[in-house]
């Protein structure tokens, strides 16, 4: 049914980005299931666990701004592989223990794999068209999806059955291996010449790159806006989640394999519905899109906030899904209509930007009341934070756009 789906609504290119995409995320799926737990036996501290996941939300967030200008002004090939490079070798910090190495590998790790999504987002809107972007998009979410929502259990299964050095030399081996499949795969020629390095250095490295990119970009209106407060607020409650759910689920006893179970319900649902989304939009539109979205959206945050069980939690993340797929992809056909091409980049940066201003504060957050309260009161400040952005997305859809 994909392949048959991706035949006829895709480009030859598009389909190539979106198988990409899917690898990539598959890997990231596996390394986000292992790390809290792995980082819990190591530190034995949840605010410091908090601390260290928080450090790839900070790196993604340093690198947004000038990823997104890379990729439009250098290349997207040469960015993309920028990224790849450093992917791979941040792995190797893996073996390294303590608090200063595992922050400083998790800062890595998300700098590098900013500068891989980005220019890959962007290169996808290259190959589309205004027709059938809703379709593409929605494809590329559910593919990257399946990534999170299989990773999980695929990382459950080697932590039961074999022991930790042995699993992060299987992560170093699976990213090269699938870093050089993405390589060969991605559109256009690598064309790395001095001169480009050169170039990439005057752009990151400008004076006033941050505020020049936001002067550019706060042109497009009060509608941004409202789109990266939403993205602040799935950031925070994606690495929130990702952070406390395998630590809490363990917790309760429910075991490895059952808490990836668990886990890979946040991701499972945007594969189906992240495409009705993309063909939902076409037919109804965005303001009733919008609609349905948010309240999928609160029904699923108030779940998990009358019953603090693992069936509460379980019934959370599988409506909450719902609701951000359905309010998601028709913010990106509004990106691709009003938004001219040279800016792809830059808009996708800075709202990846606000994304991991979220997935700063996400982790950090759980720390925290994990030492003042408990763990999964969590969800009394993600519910608070998506009242404000569709709030926010009210004022946005009253509009005329």
């Amino acid at each position: 049914m994909l392949s048959k789906l991706l035949m006829l609504k895709c480009g030859r290119m598009s389909r190539r980005l979106i198988m990409i995409g899917g690898a990539l995320t598959l890997l990231e799926g596996v390394l986000w299931y292992f790390l809290p737990i792995f980082f819990e036996s190591q530190l034995n501290n949840m605010l410091l666990v908090g601390m260290v996941i928080s450090g790839y939300s900070l790196g993604s967030l340093l690198v947004s701004l000038p990823a997104g200008d890379l990729t439009d002004r250098v290349g997207r090939k040469f960015t993309f592989m920028f990224g790849l490079v450093g992917f791979i070798a941040s792995a190797f910090m893996l073996f390294f223990g303590g608090f200063i190495y595992s922050l400083i590998f998790m800062i890595s790790f998300g700098v590098f794999a900013t500068i891989c999504s980005i220019p890959t987002d962007a290169c996808m809107l290259d190959h589309s068209t205004k027709k059938n972007v809703p379709i593409v998009v929605a494809l590329a979410d559910m593919l990257r999806n399946f990534g999170w929502g299989f990773g999980p259990l695929i990382a459950a299964a080697m932590m039961m059955y074999f022991e930790v050095p042995l699993f992060i030399s299987f992560i170093i081996l699976a990213l090269i291996a699938i870093s050089v499949f993405s390589a060969i795969g991605f559109p256009g020629k690598l064309r790395l010449r001095l001169s480009d390095i050169r170039k990439s250095e005057k752009i990151l490295l400008r004076d006033g790159l941050y505020v020049g990119e936001c002067k550019r970009l706060v042109k497009l209106g009060k509608p941004l806006l409202a789109i990266l407060i939403f993205s602040f607020s799935f950031g925070f409650w994606e690495y929130a989640v990702w952070t406390f759910e395998p630590i809490w689920t363990n917790s309760m006893g429910a075991g490895l394999m059952l808490g990836a179970v668990i886990l890979m319900l946040d991701s499972i649902p945007y594969i189906p519905f992240s495409f009705a989304a993309g063909v939902l939009t076409n037919k109804l539109g965005l303001k009733k899109m919008f609609v349905i979205g948010s309240a999928f959206t609160i029904i699923g945050q108030s779940i998990f906030m009358i019953d603090q069980s693992l069936l509460g939690l379980t019934l959370t993340l599988i409506v909450t899904p719902v609701g951000v797929a359905f309010l998601t992809i028709p913010m990106e056909v509004y990106i691709r209509r009003h938004v001219k091409r040279d800016l792809y980049g830059e808009v996708y940066g800075i709202d990846s930007m606000f994304y991991e201003i979220g997935g700063v504060m996400g982790p950090l957050a759980v720390g925290l009341v994990a030492v003042f309260w408990n763990t999964a009161s969590i969800i009394y400040v993600t519910f608070s934070l998506f009242v404000l952005s569709i709030a926010a997305l009210t004022f946005m859809y009253r509009m005329k756009i």
